[in-house]
């Protein structure tokens, strides 16, 4: 039960996990079609972001969305967690404020990281990838529920993992790292509205739903 609760929760919420419960399988896993949903949510937006080599930032002003901590956040970045969000099992209120939310706390994450001499190392974000990858190929249910995600993005389950080392993974690694530092030296992370950003194509934001 607790791997299961596990498997779910990082689903739920793609890159940083965090525990849901469930009921108990019926015939079909549940939540398979929710997870294939989420993932088909996404294709498109994960699609050309691979396509264009997976750049968070653009110094074409037509093509980001705002600045986070000074740095300019591309759309095809931001489509990625909007998507997420939007197509989400959880039926976020509001998908794009949430998927701004996550951009401003991961690069505040990312920034504080370089600044303590903490951010990931690639073996640690090989190791995080594997362990998450065991945790999901252990139980039946896992590898239903990750194949559904995977192959509503238009991928195999090796290339998820692949996208996720480059993409998910590294973030999902900070946010544990910055987690630690902060409760073992009594520090809190800044509320959203502390976080330096802005939205510069508000046009572009507003509409989206």
């Amino acid at each position: 039960m607790k791997r299961k609760i596990i498997i779910i929760g990082m689903l739920l919420i793609l890159f940083i996990a965090t525990t849901v419960g469930g009921n108990a399988l019926l015939k079909k896993f549940q939540g398979e079609d929710e997870f294939k949903q989420a993932g088909t949510g996404m294709a498109e937006a994960v699609s050309a972001l691979n396509e264009a080599g997976g750049r968070y930032n653009s110094s074409d002003l037509a093509e980001y969305v705002g600045e986070v901590e000074g740095e300019r956040i591309s759309k095809l970045y931001f489509e990625v967690r909007y998507y997420s969000y939007k197509s989400n099992p959880l039926n976020y209120e509001d998908p794009k404020q949430e998927a701004w939310n996550s951009i401003k706390l991961e690069f505040w994450e990312k920034h504080f990281a370089e600044a303590k001499g903490i951010a990931p190392t690639l073996e640690e974000i090989k190791e995080y990838v594997e362990y998450t990858a065991g945790e999901y190929d252990a139980t039946d249910e896992g590898r239903h529920l990750i194949s559904a995600y995977a192959d509503g993005m238009g991928m195999t389950v090796r290339e998820y993992w692949e996208y996720n080392k480059k993409y998910q993974a590294p973030a999902a690694v900070t946010h544990g790292k910055v987690s630690r530092y902060l409760e073992n030296n009594g520090l809190e992370a800044p509320s959203y509205d502390e976080i330096e950003s802005k939205i510069t194509d508000k046009e572009y934001f507003d509409l989206l739903t």
